[in-house]
């Protein structure tokens, strides 16, 4: 009896999770996508969509991090670059990429300590 309880209040409490991150995740899609937005903002965004993509599609964290880079770079955000880096980097390790996960966190400590962040 205990352990159906216990099984069910652990299905329970990670379904709810999840479904506590689909609006976040909706949200910051629809920051991106809007054209108002300031370029700080969305690169805020793209880096917070990546962040809670990391455990479940590293791809989809590789994908909006490299976004946030390029926009980051156009626009000289340097928090936004440093950050960018080091998701990427982190995507790359959930992959197993570890060779260039590894590339990519040296580059961000490496960026980040160039302009004292």
């Amino acid at each position: 009896m205990r352990r159906s309880l216990f099984i069910a209040l652990a299905q329970f409490v990670i379904c709810a999770t999840i479904a506590q991150k689909r609006p976040l995740k909706d949200s910051l899609l629809s920051t991106v996508k809007q054209n108002q937005v300031p370029d700080t903002l969305r690169v805020r965004a793209l880096n917070d969509l990546s962040k809670t993509y990391r455990l479940t599609f590293p791809d989809s964290t590789i994908y909006f991090s490299k976004q946030a880079y390029e926009l980051a770079v156009k626009i000289s955000d340097v928090p936004g670059i440093s950050t960018s880096l080091n998701f990427i980097g982190i995507g790359c390790f959930y992959k197993g990429e570890y060779p260039e996960a590894l590339k990519y966190q040296k580059q961000a400590l490496d960026f980040s300590e160039l302009h004292h962040l």
